[in-house]
């Protein structure tokens, strides 16, 4: 599975979620001015109110299987999306879209742009 296959999925699929932008309540204190706000999304049809991040929904979705957003890993494998396009969609959904150039952080114009498709794809905007 591609990513773009992954979003074309995560828009088919996403009727049978409720998906929203969380803030992530880590143990650590926020100290950003704005939150990441991560995609999640519960199943309106089982998993009895498990989160998903997106490549989850789409594995649960079209498998059956249900892993919990910190097993994105598993998720990605069961439906044959590779690692490292794993890690680029899980950084998107959790708003980890900096990069560093040149010893300075800077946007990641990739990630970005797939944090907009994968909040598309999943009807928040």
């Amino acid at each position: 599975m591609t990513i773009d296959e992954l979003i074309a999925e995560l828009a088919n699929v996403r009727e049978a979620f409720e998906f929203r932008l969380t803030p992530h309540m880590g143990a650590a204190p926020e100290r950003r001015a704005r939150p990441r706000l991560r995609l999640r999304g519960v199943s309106k049809t089982g998993a009895d109110g498990l989160l998903f991040e997106p490549i989850g929904a789409v594995c649960f979705a079209r498998m059956g299987h249900a892993y919990g957003e910190d097993y994105w890993v598993e998720a990605a494998a069961s439906i044959g999306l590779p690692l490292h396009d794993a890690r680029d969609v899980i950084a998107a959904a959790n708003d980890l879209t900096w990069r560093t150039v040149n010893d300075q952080r800077a946007p990641d114009p990739y990630k970005e742009m797939l944090r907009t498709r994968l909040i598309l794809a999943a009807g928040l905007a």
